[in-house]
């Protein structure tokens, strides 16, 4: 016969524990379902024995209330619902009342643009802007003009030099 150690001893106490608690476990649930049995059981025969009797005014005040509450979520779902419409609305209105009035003002502030263009153009003196394009033209064909001389003195400059 093989060795017979502690660990042998000690799996064979640990089936044993389990086996017992599962015999402890099923002998617990019958005791339950008797006394669960015996507690319905007497609940039924108390049942029978006795009623309970509901006025009808305590009836009616629950259904009057149930009904005011209902009232009151409906009313206020659908007044939700038009505060929100309205506001859509207004909303619609306010936009297309801005709308208009840009275009309006666009077309005033058009006509004024003009207008002030028209007597702005007016007032120019074309004889002064001539005057002063043709001083302006004159300075710079004269500064080109000293400038091509410069150079072509300092071209010839250079030819006379190397000519001594």
């Amino acid at each position: 016969m093989a060795n017979f150690t502690k660990n042998d001893a000690m799996v064979i106490g640990a089936i044993g524990f389990g086996i017992g608690c599962l015999v402890y476990a099923f002998r617990c649930n019958d005791e339950l379902g008797s006394i669960s049995s015996k507690v319905d059981i007497s609940l039924d025969r108390l049942k029978g024995l006795t009623s309970v009797e509901v006025s009808d005014e305590i009836v009616n005040r629950f259904v009057e209330k149930s009904a005011k509450e209902a009232v009151k979520t409906a009313v206020e779902k659908q007044a939700s619902k038009v505060a929100e419409s309205l506001r859509l609305d207004m909303a619609s209105d306010v936009r297309s009342k801005v709308s208009d009035a840009v275009i309006r003002a666009y077309s005033n502030i058009d006509e004024d643009v003009k207008t002030e263009v028209k007597r702005q153009i007016k007032r120019i003196d074309l004889d002064r802007v001539k005057y002063s394009i043709v001083n302006k033209v004159t300075d710079k064909i004269q500064d080109e003009i000293s400038d091509k001389v410069d150079d072509m003195m300092d071209d010839f400059s250079g030819k006379i030099i190397v000519m001594k």
